[in-house]
């Protein structure tokens, strides 16, 4: 008797019915969604905590393209892609760059990531396809086989690949959501003669799903499109985001801060910021980060602009200033001179 193997279409992970706790479960095998999957897709709900994984094992040589969202730009060089995959070539993406309030300077990007093994740096937007016909043609032109998407979780990747599902008429839909880990296994698309082939989201420490549950963090991370909010700050001013933390200029004359999060944003005098947050904790201010925050202070020296990225939800533009920021110890929150053009 032939028995076949299925994967769930949601995360990757191979269906089974013996195991409720185990990854996959299923009460019926011919299911499509894994009873986790299904939870998520049809009440909201998540079941399983954020796998911390890292870069995926791959096959030696094989064609990547790492997608990098517009809010985890910083990470951008942090990772040295020649060193996990040596005789790998690699297609940058910048993704959600229909989020940006301005066009970024590729020709800076390429400068500092252009490698012997990146072959291209390119933008796109999985949320609207936004040159996702250059893209496929690029794929096309160097014509490498099977393609293995790779990025932080959170990043887009299964987002861009119901996009090109979509364009292609294909009747595949990944699921979708602003639950980083979503995907723990492989998921093939067929592209011509080839797969995409999703692959885990890396973890990366310090973002918001560390220091929130699912219920509260879904709320204020978008997966649809939606207009940022942009704010113009200046000196002894502080920026209270929801309950995750507080942003005040203690010297200096910064441009610009946004943030792409349904929560509240409140502007307030500096020296009262905290104070207010404490005082309309899970109120006013929601989510509540009930972890102690800690001051760090960040210098954007002289006229250049800097670009500070705040967890995985928003980022300020800044120069020739010092800011201060209130957050739980660890928060991923970095500092790097900017490469917008514009800005």
């Amino acid at each position: 008797m032939t028995t076949f193997i299925k994967y769930c279409s949601g995360c990757g992970a191979r269906l089974q019915n013996e195991n409720e706790t185990n990854i996959g479960y299923v009460k019926d095998l011919n299911h499509t969604l894994c009873l986790s999957c299904f939870k998520l897709k049809h009440y909201n709900i998540s079941t399983d905590e954020i796998l911390k994984t890292h870069f995926p094992m791959l096959p030696d040589g094989a064609f990547i393209v790492y997608i990098v969202s517009i809010l985890h730009l910083n990470t951008l060089l942090k990772y040295d892609l020649s060193k996990f995959y040596p005789n790998s070539k690699v297609i940058i993406l910048i993704n959600f760059i229909d989020l940006l309030p301005k066009t970024v300077n590729f020709d800076a990007w390429v400068k500092q990531l252009k490698t012997k093994n990146v072959l291209e740096v390119m933008p796109i937007s999985a949320l609207k396809g936004t040159y996702l016909h250059y893209f496929l043609q690029t794929i096309d032109h160097y014509n490498q086989g099977d393609t293995y998407f790779i990025g932080l979780q959170n990043s887009g990747k299964s987002t861009l690949l119901n996009q090109i599902a979509k364009s292609l008429s294909l009747n595949i839909e990944v699921l979708t959501a602003s639950k980083p880990g979503l995907t723990m296994e492989n998921i093939k698309t067929p592209y011509k003669d080839h797969f995409f082939i999703d692959t885990p989201g890396i973890y990366e420490p310090g973002f918001i799903g560390d220091y929130l549950p699912y219920e509260a963090y879904q709320k204020i991370i978008p997966i649809k499109p939606f207009k940022p909010k942009t704010y113009q700050i200046k000196e002894r001013v502080s920026f209270i985001i929801g309950g995750i933390a507080i942003i005040s200029v203690v010297k200096g004359y910064p441009l610009s801060l946004t943030f792409y999060t349904n929560t509240t944003i409140h502007r307030t005098k500096y020296h009262q910021a905290y104070d207010l947050l404490l005082k309309h904790k899970e109120n006013l201010f929601s989510p509540f980060i009930k972890e102690p925050f800690i001051k760090t202070h960040l210098k954007a020296e002289g006229h250049k602009k800097h670009l500070i990225n705040i967890y995985d939800i928003g980022f300020l533009v800044v120069s020739n200033a010092t800011l201060e920021i209130q957050a739980p110890r660890g928060a991923n929150i970095t500092i790097k001179e900017g490469n917008y053009h514009g800005l």
